[in-house]
């Protein structure tokens, strides 16, 4: 008896290209459908730990990833600005008071003079009082200094305030502060999403076919299931499961001890 042939019209995992006609494929928002034992291979149980559900569970609710700054992120930022702010202010009060002392100089006692019967005493160095140009310098230097932290933190403010990238349907939309664009995710040939909690990373960068990069921030929101996404695309092998790092851990013990 031959074989019934498999329907060349069934779904099949974009990774994969398991024919999905005995199961429900799973939908990205990359456009692309996939099936469930490749996104759970690839999410791992970080994505778990991180979103208190598998992927293939999560992704469902969230047909659209939406990448923006966290509202702690925005919070800290505008912190960050205010308070070197803050800071030159009272600098500039205290280069003002210096202005004042130049330009009206303290007073000084004149000495006290001895009686006839008291012994004399060694003259001590009375402490000279700080003259206004020290308090102008200081006060100048200072204004520079937070002024110039406040600019960078206001600059970083606005970039993270207006920034938004979104991907629904193998479309990208990239909002930054009055600048939109879209682009197709297959305009994107390279990818390195650094997902949270990556010690020692900093950002990630989506690289384009016209040469351009596209720089993520660690703190964005849906930043973990773009990189999913993206390393599906891209990756050509899976990410160790924890089984596999809990077996290679006890490998390495078991030569370091010379068991092996």
């Amino acid at each position: 008896m031959s074989e019934t042939p498999s329907n060349p019209t069934a779904a099949r995992c974009a990774r994969c290209a398991r024919d999905l006609s005995g199961e429900l494929p799973v939908r990205l928002p990359d456009a692309r459908s996939y099936c469930a034992a490749c996104c759970d291979r690839m999410a791992t149980e970080q994505f778990e730990l991180e979103t208190g559900e598998p992927f293939t569970k999560w992704i469902e609710k969230h047909p659209r990833l939406e990448m923006r700054h966290t509202p702690m992120e925005i919070a800290l930022r505008r912190v960050l600005f205010f308070a070197p702010l803050v800071a030159a202010v009272l600098s500039l009060l205290l280069a003002g008071y210096g202005v004042y002392r130049i330009a009206n100089p303290p007073e000084v006692a004149p000495p006290v003079p001895a009686l006839p019967d008291t012994p004399r005493q060694p003259r001590q160095p009375r402490p000279q009082p700080a003259s206004g140009w020290s308090f102008l310098g200081l006060g100048l230097v200072s204004v520079a200094a937070f002024s110039y932290f406040s600019l960078r933190q206001l600059r970083g403010y606005l970039r993270a305030a207006g920034f938004s990238l979104t991907l629904e349907n193998g479309r990208f939309t990239l909002r930054h502060g009055a600048h939109e664009e879209a682009f197709g995710i297959e305009d994107v040939t390279q990818s390195c999403v650094v997902r949270p909690g990556t010690v020692g990373a900093l950002e990630g960068a989506l690289g384009l076919k016209d040469g351009r990069m596209l720089t993520l921030d660690t703190c964005l929101t849906d930043l973990h299931a773009l990189g999913v996404v993206m390393d599906l695309r891209f990756r050509e092998d899976f990410p160790p499961s924890q089984e596999e790092q809990w077996q290679e851990r006890r490998d390495k013990l078991r030569k370091i001890r010379g068991l092996e």
